[in-house]
């Protein structure tokens, strides 16, 4: 398959050192699957460093048409998160004009949400590894497919939580448990939810009596080795478990 070119729609950001582009795939065939990835490339991008202009990013956006008048949960745009940095590839992104095509690969991964609904599902997401599963539980919202979900959410502070309100929100719409946690010290004292790393305590507190569910974690490689090790510690075979490793995510 051929890869594609959309013009950028816009970009803001939408957490402390966080933000969000948005491509325009009206009129195309692009099609993908929740929680997929693809590379995104910058062609003839005017700034150029020995990283160059290629980034792996998974979609954050939810094919599904749905009901919104929301502009940023169109299905006709592709939504991709990163944290900000100083790459060129990064910079460009910021200081391109709107309009200017990107060019995206195919989707691909299998990260992906179980086409049975029997089994909870349980996210395990470090900070921009969030993104895949932002797809699927919008997607899950959209299409009230009945999936039960609870998302474990670690980020350093509260302001680098991306879509927490829109989680909560949509914890009212579905059978969504949402569990955020931050790990600084110095948080704000209004946090109402967790607090630390997770561990086998903040799992078991929150998963009491959840049986046979399929784990999904996402996060920087020592985040999702951490997970892993808590979850094959507790008992849970690989079988149970999918792993997506977010590497060189500053760059």
């Amino acid at each position: 398959m051929n890869d594609y070119h959309f013009p950028l729609m816009r970009r803001e950001e939408i957490a402390s050192g966080t933000f969000a582009i948005w491509l325009d795939t009206r009129g195309s065939d692009f099609i993908f699957k929740p929680g997929q990835w693809v590379d995104l490339t910058l062609v003839n991008a005017p700034l150029r460093d020995e990283l160059g202009n290629t980034r792996t990013f998974s979609i954050a956006s939810s094919p599904s048409l749905g009901n919104t008048r929301d502009l940023r949960h169109q299905r006709d745009q592709l939504m991709f998160v990163m944290r900000s940095g100083k790459s060129a590839f990064k910079r460009n992104l910021w200081e391109i004009s709107l309009g200017t095509p990107i060019q995206i690969s195919p989707a691909t991964g299998s990260f992906v949400l179980p086409s049975s609904i029997e089994r909870p599902i349980v996210f395990f997401a470090g900070g921009i590894g969030i993104t895949p599963m932002k797809s699927m539980i919008e997607w899950i919202v959209r299409e009230q497919t009945g999936h039960r979900v609870y998302l474990f959410y670690s980020n350093r502070t509260p302001g680098e939580s991306a879509f927490l309100d829109e989680f909560l929100g949509w914890s009212k719409k579905i059978h969504l448990h949402i569990i955020p946690t931050v790990t600084d010290i110095g948080f704000d004292p209004s946090w109402k939810h967790e607090r630390g790393r997770i561990d086998r305590v903040m799992i078991e507190r929150h998963l009491k009596g959840v049986n046979d569910a399929l784990y999904y974690i996402a996060g920087p490689p020592s985040f999702t080795l951490s997970i892993w090790q808590l979850l094959y510690g507790m008992g849970i075979t690989d079988d149970a478990i999918r792993t997506e490793e977010f590497s060189g995510y500053l760059n």
